[in-house]
């Protein structure tokens, strides 16, 4: 399997973030309420025809920087631009376009979906609700992304309890690809899959990226995954990128201790070397969001901590090339 190739340096991105930050307000255990900080400061590009993986351990702001991609959740600061316009400063109806374009596919197919309609009905909801196409041109657009990823008129006229896992996160990418999206944002779309399911779901994804030229950011803690579906990959930890780089230089050379912890924790079929690589796994929980470390929010599990790493929290800073890692002794 295989994603195309990064487009051009100079093509204009599809998707951009400027320094978008998400603040949450929780209840303390004692009363009060506190900052819960999902997302610090994140910058980052979606090029045309591109296949970006933001990976990390659960809780570092994955799941809600996709949202925010797709305009599910505010940015509490920072901008998200489409195309190069800023997404809060359309007006109603260039926003709802702008939208149509930016999807995402759920880690729950079936919680995605309303239960009591048929398959058919869910397909075709985005179509009825922006008013896309007669009546005919819907049904036959619905059959026709049916059909692309591998499901017939059976299929169709099922209830969502009537399908498998499998089943349902096609279902999932069918309603995502039903307005002919330019990007699409896919969380975790194969962690609650069986082995074969998860195979032929990854395949889905790579053969319609390629027919459909449509970018993709894909969210996964899956190492193997990432693997076959990524151009480049986005290192989080507690909200903010720590590296960035395209795949092959994150497998042959990633920089951040955080990111060489993150690949020794990927299981491999030699006894001795994976006995080997076991004192090098991250020892620790993360740190809460709402009371993180002063400087580097790593520095608390880092084997390479000193001083600095408490009063300075390293920048994103370029190393090799296009090769961004924020880390004051990587």
């Amino acid at each position: 399997m295989s994603i195309p190739a990064s487009p051009s340096d100079f093509a204009l991105p599809l998707l951009q973030l400027d320094d978008v930050c998400v603040d949450f307000q929780v209840p303390k255990a004692q009363g009060g309420k506190a900052t819960l900080r999902a997302v610090r400061n994140v910058s980052l590009q979606v090029m045309p025809g591109e296949s970006i993986a933001l990976v990390g351990e659960s809780g570092c702001g994955k799941s809600t920087l996709g949202r925010v991609m797709v305009g599910l959740i505010e940015p509490s600061r920072g901008s998200v631009l489409y195309r190069g316009r800023a997404m809060n400063a359309l007006n109603r109806r260039d926003q709802q376009s702008a939208r149509r374009m930016l999807q995402m596919v759920f880690q729950n197919p079936y919680g995605a979906l309303d239960p009591r309609f048929r398959i058919h009905r869910s397909v075709r909801e985005p179509l009825d609700i922006a008013g896309l196409g007669s009546r005919a041109e819907r049904r036959e657009k619905v059959a026709r992304v049916l059909g692309l990823v591998g499901l017939g008129p059976r299929h169709a006229a099922a209830y969502p309890k009537q399908l498998s896992g499998g089943q349902l996160q096609r279902v999932g990418i069918a309603r995502a690809i039903v307005t002919s999206p330019e990007v699409l944002v896919c969380d975790e779309v194969t962690s609650a899959l069986d082995v074969s399911a998860k195979i032929q779901i990854t395949e889905l994804l790579v053969e319609l990226g390629r027919e459909l030229n449509v970018s993709y950011v894909f969210i996964s803690h899956d190492l193997g995954i990432v693997r076959q579906v990524a151009t480049r990959i986005a290192v989080m930890y507690l909200g903010r990128i720590v590296e960035l780089m395209d795949a092959a230089s994150f497998y042959r050379g990633a920089l951040h201790p955080y990111s060489r912890a993150l690949l020794n924790s990927v299981p491999i079929p030699d006894p001795q070397l994976q006995r080997d690589r076991l004192s090098k796994i991250l020892v620790g929980e993360v740190p809460s969001p709402t009371d993180p470390p002063s400087g580097c929010a790593f520095r608390s599990r880092c084997p390479l901590a000193q001083n600095i790493c408490r009063e300075v929290d390293p920048a994103l800073t370029p190393r090799k090339g296009s090769h961004l890692v924020a880390c004051h002794f990587c």
